[in-house]
């Protein structure tokens, strides 16, 4: 076997070495200068997710919407605050079937189930005694691949919305309604007043006690309270222009206070009238007849209320306060009430509890006293009705109210 030759260790060899490790190290420096590149890269990308995902979760936490993740286990891993707050939901990871409303945990149980979408735009939930109105979407989430990870279900609580196209519906159908008993109103006073007319001279034909006369009363006395139906109906549909002047409303109130009592001093069934008013004036920029008429209709409803008791204490309260910048007068009475069922339609026209009611009582009130700037609400009490007016203090009053009016509306 032939020996190989010794490697060469002249200065050609020490050459090839020393080129052979330049090149190296070029190529290590190249790849150091590739990972450099890259770890620079992939630390921008980690802080654009962190950046992104941050974002989302500042986006899901402001967010008015409720928004939640179920597994598709049925168990809820994520939730916005407007969630958590909205459904009451535990500490998660929460099971969907105990912690959701029965409707909302089925919903997530069959898009899971059925791997469908379900979208609805009057999704309802009962809460206690009120019903809430929601836009509801459901669909599966799935991974990069495409695999499905659970549910995702978006809540937006649309109940004002609906209540205010309620609202606006409403208002529309008074308006035309109100046009037209405007309308018929000025039309039926006019042949109301022949035969009332015509009765009159009848009656006063008619010998006292006798069938005829008795029959032609009845017919006056019909006549008479379509006449006041008529009234009203104008009364509350025609374009009311107060004539505001500064004046004390304790004085108006005493005034109520007192025809209340020839009023009751003449009854049957004995009613108590109590008043707390104080010392003080209270100015206010006002129509002091409007306002006479409102209270008076305010307190003859009270009063009217009473005498349907049969028995126990009957007293209607008239309280006067006043702040800085408002009025508040209280009007109490020791009635039957008023049903929960009725207090949101209370106000509206033509509503009305009793037989012979025309249901414009109340909904003159709350115009007249919008007409002077105030507000007029029902307050729960124990007992009884307790109605709150609101009225602004001179200087409010005179910034609202216009000036210069010369006509008055007619009485109430």
């Amino acid at each position: 076997m032939t020996p190989l030759p010794p490697p060469e260790s002249g200065p050609e060899a020490v050459r090839e070495l020393l080129l052979t490790r330049e090149l190296l190290q070029e190529r290590l420096d190249e790849l150091n200068g590739e990972l450099e590149r890259k770890n620079r890269l992939l630390a921008r990308n980690l802080l654009e997710k962190e950046r992104e995902r941050n974002m989302q979760q500042q986006i899901l936490d402001n967010m008015a919407s409720a928004v939640l993740m179920a597994g598709l286990d049925g168990r809820i891993t994520e939730a916005n605050p407007a969630a958590c707050s909205l459904l009451q939901l535990p500490d998660l990871p929460a099971v969907a079937h105990d912690s959701l409303p029965r409707a909302l945990a089925e919903v997530l149980e069959e898009v899971i189930r059925e791997n469908r979408v379900i979208e609805q735009d009057q999704f309802r939930l009962q809460e206690a005694e009120e019903e809430r109105i929601f836009r509801l979407r459901c669909r599966l989430v799935g991974d990069d691949a495409g695999e499905a990870i659970g549910a995702l279900l978006i809540l937006d609580d649309l109940t004002s919305v609906h209540r205010m196209e309620e609202h606006m519906a409403q208002v529309r159908t008074l308006a035309a309604l109100g046009e037209m008993a405007a309308s018929v109103a000025h039309e039926l006073r006019n042949p109301l007043g022949g035969i009332g007319g015509f009765a009159a001279l009848l009656q006063n034909r008619l010998e006292n006690g006798t069938k005829e006369r008795h029959y032609v009363n009845k017919i006056i006395e019909g006549v008479d309270g379509l006449n006041k139906i008529a009234t009203n109906l104008l009364a509350y549909t025609r374009k009311v222009e107060p004539t505001f002047r500064q004046a004390d409303l304790r004085a108006v109130l005493e005034e109520v206070l007192s025809f209340l009592q020839v009023e009751m001093d003449t009854m049957e069934v004995p009613c108590e009238l109590r008043g707390e008013l104080g010392e003080e004036a209270l100015l206010t920029r006002m129509d002091p007849e409007l306002l006479r008429q409102t209270f008076l209709n305010l307190c003859k409803n009270a009063v009217q209320a009473m005498q349907s008791l049969e028995e126990g204490p009957r007293v209607l309260a008239l309280d006067l306060a006043a702040s800085a910048g408002r009025i508040t007068i209280d009007v109490r009475d020791t009635g039957p009430g008023i049903p929960e069922h009725h207090r949101r339609k209370l106000f509206n026209p033509f509503f009305t509890t009793r037989a012979k009611g025309t249901g414009l009582g109340l909904a003159i009130v709350r115009k007249n006293v919008e007409l002077h700037a105030g507000s007029v609400e029902l307050l729960d009490s124990g007992k009884g009705a307790h109605f709150r007016i609101t009225l602004p203090r001179v200087r409010e009053a005179e910034s609202r109210a216009p000036r210069g009016m010369e006509h008055r509306s007619e009485s109430t």
